[in-house]
């Protein structure tokens, strides 16, 4: 599951505003300490984890995109 971080422009989006390919989607929410099955009217908060299921690479590549979140295994390493 990923975390929508607090600096994340998707956060006050609903689920339909983000342009998820057609082959992807939102299979659980986890907000406010809550398991949710969300809807396209689903609004992104801070926080929020998701569990995304997607057909193939090509979709959940486009939905890490649109969620503005690093593909697992390309994360930007903290150099500090």
């Amino acid at each position: 599951m990923k975390f929508i971080s607090s600096d994340n422009p998707v956060i006050g989006k609903k689920i339909v505003e983000l342009g998820f390919p057609k082959t992807a989607i939102i299979a659980l929410l986890k907000s406010q300490g809550e398991f949710i099955t969300p809807k396209g009217t689903t609004e992104i908060l801070q926080n929020d984890q998701l569990l995304v299921l997607a057909e193939d690479k090509a979709a959940l590549e486009s939905v890490y995109e649109n969620l503005n979140l690093p593909l697992p295994g390309h994360e930007e390493e903290d150099l500090e």
